[in-house]
């Protein structure tokens, strides 16, 4: 601004000024004390210096709240309850300030800090303070009074229910530019102000001698995003309230009169910054010019876009079918299942992509590094080179024969801006199943949505209008204590979730978990196990409280995150077909891991033509190809665990049998088995007839559907033990682990009848409770299995199972 002239102070009594605050007559405070005209503070009473008439008073602002509805909080800039005379106020803001419906404000409340800000249309020095006020109650209270040239301020103490008039102490500068004031009290008693009157001139202006300019990182600053241009002055606290901004390519980088800069299309701009000469000491303009770059957000992205070529693997050899046998494809697989059950998941076959969120806690700032993300995209796309074992695509495009590909992306970090216990703590009363990672995730994918400018299409491969699979890896170590629940791995589907293309299916871990395997490589065991549950597997361990014991013994990418994925897996995401047998035969089978041959004998109840159905199901299981390292000794360095490090074969009772239930405006129906998907979505409330199709049976307790009776008692998929006959869902301790002896070689046999005790039936009676004596020798479903085996011949490269039809 041009230096103005100093005016000279005008004078006023204050009883004038007093008189003119309560012209409409006096007022009643809550403590039914009146406003006097003509009463003044003395210094005994409020510990500062009392006004006279002889001290030099000016500018007023007087309170007149009438307009104001008592009790009305004042937040805007509405001039309604003050009136101005010879001082320009641009604008007002309140923090806990109310009208009173009377010639004064009440600012603060019992419990809250109040505060009161003006704001001037230039600078000016305040070179004198007096305010005319009085308490709610009898007690005293602080009033504090500060400038834009003054922040620490400066106070007066007020006593009594009485209007007085209070002066507050010499400002510490008189010279400086004021731009705005602000009176403030604390929570201990609400003031009730009359006026404010100020000594007051035009501000001097300090002049700069120059300009510095601070952006933050501009050089590549992505579209859409903005950044504050900030100016500072030498001598600092220079007003420049004129200064200009402006931008050479406003359809690249424009810039508001305010110094915020926004990037708008690729390429390059440049910025100037002009202070005007009226405010310099060399009375020359200041100029300052940036040069802003704008890219493509997409660049910082790590994409994946492999064929598989560098994965290695066996394609899925051609089967061939002989007498009482044939290979099958399976009818059902485990996406569709999930579907009928209102569960949108990633796909199992073909190329699918799948997005991942490095999310940054608070305070985590220096872990979320360019190179911690680079290493995730390694465990996550890398070549198998590139890890201390297989990458999360490597190991699916070998698991599956080359018949998944996952492709994806890896976002920057995401710095969503809560601590780790912040986020722990958060609820929704609205769904008892809620989890802190929904809210997470609907911002993660918000952000990156907008950040990247694209609706999320392309992780939706299925149309289903969810992103196939959201990845969110984060910023904290796991907590293996499991005082804090939300630093864990695991795999969720946000329910309520809602829009087009938004993220449903979605797996959590930390990026620590990428250092538990072999060596200081990386490790993608965990990120494996979870995507197993992305693409619909269940748990094959037993949940924490469960009464059974761990049905698969240890053994499995399912159950403890080793090796490759059983012959029911695989079977249940449609990557094999295996021999369904009819009649005696015998039928050679081939490494697993390298052909995805398995041997399934359906009960005496039949078969379905599916994988959700109750069935014996057998593999040659050898340590090769993704069974090798963690079958080496010590096993896999994440929980000690190792795999069969001999051949044989792996016999599993499996029971993927589907129930269906009927919603019937208040709730689901009892559970009915059922050969076919049932499903039906009645979209308006009450939703009367909507269908749903589960599995009925879970490894662990809390995870069946049938509770009672002794269904309860049945398994998903339990594995037989050859040696000691063990039953690995009951009657063994909690710790069992599968062995070399739980594998069938050259001269052993297996039969219902040889091992019914790892059949319900045989155990339990109807109720599900346990029988003093043996009951049925009964697959679940209560027929009989027709078959027996026999086992001969067994090398690295095969075995032969002699399958002997019985009555």
């Amino acid at each position: 601004m041009k230096k103005q002239k100093i005016v000279a102070v005008a004078t006023l009594a204050a009883s004038m000024l007093l008189a003119g605050c309560v012209s409409n007559g006096s007022s009643s405070l809550p403590s039914s004390n009146s406003v006097s005209s003509n009463s003044v503070a003395s210094s005994s009473e409020t510990g500062s210096s009392a006004s006279s008439s002889s001290q030099p008073v000016g500018e007023t602002i007087v309170f007149a709240a009438a307009a104001i509805p008592n009790a009305t909080k004042i937040t805007s800039a509405t001039t309604d309850f003050y009136t101005v005379n010879g001082l320009s106020v641009t604008g007002t803001s309140g923090t806990n300030v109310y009208g009173t419906g009377n010639a004064y404000i009440k600012i603060a409340v019992k419990s809250t800090a109040g505060s009161l800000t003006f704001d001037l249309d230039g600078a000016k020095s305040i070179t004198s303070v007096k305010m005319n006020a009085a308490l709610a109650s009898g007690t005293t209270q602080t009033v504090t009074f500060a400038d834009s040239a003054n922040p620490s301020g400066v106070s007066v103490t007020v006593a009594g229910t009485t209007f007085a008039d209070y002066a507050f102490p010499s400002l510490t500068d008189t010279t400086g530019s004021v731009l705005s004031f602000t009176i403030s009290v604390p929570t201990t008693a609400p003031l009730f102000l009359a006026s404010l009157t100020f000594g007051l001139q035009d501000g001097v202006e300090t002049k700069a001698s120059s300009m510095t300019l601070s952006t933050g990182n501009i050089s590549d600053l992505p579209i859409g995003e903005t950044r504050q241009i900030g100016v500072t002055t030498d001598p600092v606290g220079v007003t420049f309230p004129t200064t200009t901004f402006s931008s050479d390519r406003d359809d690249i980088a424009s810039v508001s009169s305010a110094g915020i800069l926004t990037a708008k299309a690729i390429g390059t701009a440049i910025i100037t910054v002009t202070l005007p000469g009226a405010h310099t000491v060399s009375g020359n303009d200041i100029v300052k010019t940036i040069t802003v770059s704008v890219i493509d957000p997409n660049v910082f992205l790590l994409t994946s876009t492999k064929d598989g070529s560098t994965y290695g693997g066996n394609a899925k050899p051609a089967t061939v079918d002989g007498t009482g046998y044939a290979a099958t494809q399976n009818r059902d697989i485990q996406h569709q299942l999930s579907a009928a059950s209102g569960i949108l998941e990633l796909p199992s076959i073909n190329t699918q992509k799948i997005l991942v969120i490095p999310v940054c806690f608070q305070g985590d700032e220096n872990v979320a590094t360019d190179t911690l993300r680079t290493n995730i995209y390694k465990t996550f796309f890398g070549d198998a080179a590139e890890t201390g074992w297989e990458s999360l695509a490597s190991y699916y495009w070998k698991s599956s024969f080359q018949q998944l590909l996952l492709q994806g992306t890896v976002s920057e970090w995401w710095q969503c801006g809560y601590s780790a216990s912040t986020v722990a703590n958060w609820s929704d009363p609205e769904w008892s199943s809620f989890d802190p990672t929904w809210r997470l995730l609907e911002e993660a994918v918000k952000w990156y949505k907008a950040r990247y400018n694209t609706t999320g299409a392309e992780f939706d491969q299925d149309n289903d209008g969810a992103l196939d699979g959201v990845w969110m890896v984060y910023s904290r170590p796991q907590d293996t204590t499991g005082t804090n629940s939300l630093l864990w791995a695991y795999t969720f589907e946000d329910l309520r979730a809602s829009g087009e293309e938004v993220g449903f299916k979605y797996a959590w871990a930390s990026y620590r978990f990428m250092y538990e395997g072999y060596g200081t490589k990386l490790d993608a065991h965990t990120f494996i196990h979870e995507t197993g549950h992305m693409m619909g597997l269940d748990d094959y361990y037993t949940y924490a409280g469960a009464s059974n014991f761990g049905p698969m013994a240890g053994l499995d990418m399912m159950d403890n995150n080793i090796i490759d994925h059983n012959a029911y897996s695989k079977f249940a995401y449609g990557w094999t077909s295996p021999y369904v047998v009819s009649d005696s035969c015998s039928i050679t089978l081939h490494p697993a891991a390298t052909t995805g041959e398995s041997i399934l004998l359906p009960d005496a109840a039949g078969w379905n033509g599916s994988s959700f159905d109750e069935y014996i199901l057998m593999e040659f299981y050898t340590p090769t190809n993704l069974n090798y390292q963690d079958s080496l000794p010590g096993g896999y360095p994440g929980n000690n665990k190792r795999g069969f490090y001999e051949n044989g074969v792996r016999i599993y009772h499996v029971d993927a049998r589907m129930v269906y239930s009927v919603y019937d405006g208040k709730g689901f129906g009892a559970w009915d088995y059922t050969d076919d998907i049932k499903y039906v979505y009645v979209e308006q409330s009450p939703y009367t007839g909507t269908t749903y199709s589960v599995l009925a049976h879970s490894n662990s307790d809390s995870r069946q559907q049938l509770t009672t009776g002794i269904e309860k008692r049945f398994r998903l998929i339990q594995e037989m033990d050859c040696t000691q006959k063990r039953d690995f869902t009951y009657g063994v301790n909690q710790d069992a682990t599968a062995d070399n002896g739980t594998l069938f070689q050259a001269g052993d046999s297996f039969s219902l009848s040889a091992y019914h005790d790892s059949f319900p039936r045989y155990k339990f009676d109807a109720n599900g409770d346990k029988l003093v004596s043996p009951g049925f020798e009964q697959m679940n479903d209560g027929s009989t299995l027709p078959y027996s085996v026999s086992f001969s011949s067994m090398s690295n490269d095969s075995i032969t199972v002699n399958v002997t039809k019985v009555a």
